[in-house]
């Protein structure tokens, strides 16, 4: 509002980035809150993206040696 009623007033702050910063760190938490929605409610989503080994099948049949390791 105050940029279009008075657009040639200084102003002594700026956002990084000009008009690609606050773009890129809107669409950054805007994925990341999607993800962590769609995370619990599909198990094995997103396993394997960010170099964690495994695939979302080993979560739902975990290997007999797994099994025992875990008792």
């Amino acid at each position: 509002m105050l940029r279009r009623k008075y657009p040639y007033t200084s102003r002594p702050y700026s956002v990084p980035g000009g008009r690609f910063g606050p773009w890129t760190v809107s669409v950054l938490a805007t994925a990341l809150v999607a993800f962590t929605v769609v995370v619990p409610n599909w198990p094995g989503f997103g396993v394997g993206w960010f170099g964690t080994a495994g695939s979302g099948h080993d979560l739902a049949h975990p290997t007999p040696s797994a099994a025992t390791a875990e008792q």
